[in-house]
């Protein structure tokens, strides 16, 4: 008698895959890089869908241009053969850095925007 196949459901396109704990490597203690400014959370190292959750739900193709576009942007760690990995504290200071740019770009708008209503 055939087992019951489990079902799963399909990824979509775009749709960032779930981490895997069983795929991630161990993470790495402030002592063992030499850094005392990072804590142990920011040096847990994160995969490519936990990294494309943190940026927004962003797809594989636009992580990659990401890459290899932004000078900014935090190069990935390879540890074993294809798999890519990123240590969440860099991650965390470029989403706060591209969010702290947006805001005075905003800011920027809005004072121009200002400025030509007075004229």
């Amino acid at each position: 008698m055939s087992e019951p196949q489990a079902t799963t459901q399909r990824r979509r396109p775009g749709r960032p895959r779930k981490p895997r704990a069983e795929n991630a490597p161990p993470a790495m203690s402030a002592e063992a890089t030499g850094t005392s400014a990072l804590t142990d959370d920011d040096l847990t190292l994160i995969d490519t869908g936990e990294t494309m959750a943190m940026l927004g739900g962003i797809s594989i193709a636009t992580l990659w241009r990401l890459i290899d576009s932004d000078p900014e942007f935090p190069a990935p760690i390879r540890l074993r053969g294809k798999y890519r990995y990123w240590m969440r504290g860099p991650m965390r200071a470029y989403v706060r850095m591209r969010a702290e740019q947006a805001e005075r770009e905003k800011r920027e708008r809005f004072a121009a925007k200002a400025a030509a209503r007075t004229r």
